[in-house]
């Protein structure tokens, strides 16, 4: 009885052996499978960072899909002429020139007409080609701007007074240009004096003179 009594304990120990070893082939299956699932995942992860890396290395292709534009030449239009019109010529001057023949300067306070010292010159008015006109003129100021002053171009030569020479104004402080009407002059060379007078008998600044001759 006693036998029996300890092959039975025996029986029931090697049954829980054999649960306890089918337990542990169940852990170490499970175990297994959850460490080949992270290994699976690990070299998934792995193989993913590998073609990342290798799609950042590649370089970039930019294709340009802009359209060619073709430009056709354009035909520029040819001016078409103005037509000159027909002018007859005319044998006429219109461009007119001016000369200068250049008298001279000095003082004067005289009450009567006299000379200008150093206001003198020869000249041959009519030795000029197509004159026009011809006028006397002289620069002169008052340093009181008293009175009035005339002056005058007188032909020393013929003596007597170039006609419309004279010309008279009231004194200035400031030089003011005398012109003369247009002359009435002779031909051949004549000696020209610039002669003034004073009203008051106060002192006159002949600055210049000369004779402008106008030619067509």
């Amino acid at each position: 009885m006693t036998k029996e009594i300890g092959n039975s304990s025996i029986l029931e120990e090697l049954h829980e052996e054999e649960e306890e070893l089918h337990r542990d082939e169940k852990r170490v299956a499970v175990a297994f499978a959850i460490i080949s699932i992270i290994i699976l995942i690990s070299l998934a992860g792995i193989f993913y960072l590998i073609l990342q890396s290798k799609k950042s290395h590649e370089p970039a292709t930019i294709i340009n899909a802009t359209p060619s534009i073709s430009q056709e030449p354009t035909a520029t239009p040819s001016p078409t002429p103005t037509p000159k019109p027909v002018t007859t010529e005319v044998n006429k001057k219109t461009d007119s020139k001016e000369y200068y023949i250049n008298i001279g300067s000095g003082t004067n306070q005289s009450l009567d007409w006299a000379d200008v010292g150093g206001a003198l010159t020869t000249a041959d008015i009519a030795a000029y080609e197509n004159i026009k006109e011809v006028h006397f003129e002289a620069f002169i100021n008052v340093p009181t701007a008293n009175g009035k002053v005339s002056v005058r171009l007188f032909n020393k030569t013929d003596n007597y007074a170039v006609w419309n020479s004279e010309v008279t104004r009231d004194g200035t402080k400031d030089t003011y240009q005398f012109i003369s009407p247009a002359l009435i002059y002779d031909r051949g060379p004549r000696l020209y004096q610039v002669q003034m007078k004073s009203q008051l008998n106060v002192l006159a600044n002949l600055v210049s003179s000369r004779i402008r001759i106008i030619t067509e």
